[in-house]
């Protein structure tokens, strides 16, 4: 019986990795296409790749960027101020931290849009020169 387990074992490993040295082989997967003006269409695998590498990097955006570890930090110490070690709990202070830095950066975040991110999507300014119009109003802001 134990002879049969590891031949069946053995099988789907080799079945995997034939099927694995097949995809490594086509790279359908990875194709781009050149669009009219010079632009390129990648394909929805990459697509994806991307956003979700991009999306990895929020929480050290969401940090560095933003006033929420000093809110943090002052609605923990107001905690240990009223006496409470555990009331209210951590993810209670943490989604009051994220309201409230959504408050305090609204202002900000609305320059943002409206300078940056309006004239990108209409097509009026290039990507690099969005990057710079947004630039100045969180500069400001920190």
């Amino acid at each position: 019986m134990r002879a049969f387990a590891r031949g069946a074992a053995a099988a789907l490993a080799l079945a995997a990795l034939s099927g694995a040295a097949r995809a490594a082989a086509d790279l359908s997967l990875a194709q781009s296409t050149p669009l009219p003006g010079g632009g390129q269409a990648w394909s929805v695998p990459i697509q994806t790749l991307v956003v979700l590498t991009a999306l990895s990097f929020l929480p050290a955006v969401v940090l560095l960027m933003t006033g929420f570890t000093r809110i943090v930090i002052v609605l923990s110490l107001l905690r240990q101020a009223l006496g409470t070690q555990a009331s209210p709990p951590n993810p209670v202070i943490i989604g009051l931290s994220l309201f409230l830095t959504l408050v305090v950066m609204g202002p900000t975040l609305d320059r943002v849009w409206d300078e940056a991110y309006v004239p990108l999507s209409e097509n009026r300014i290039g990507f690099q020169e969005a990057a710079t119009r947004a630039e100045a109003p969180m500069k400001a802001f920190m």
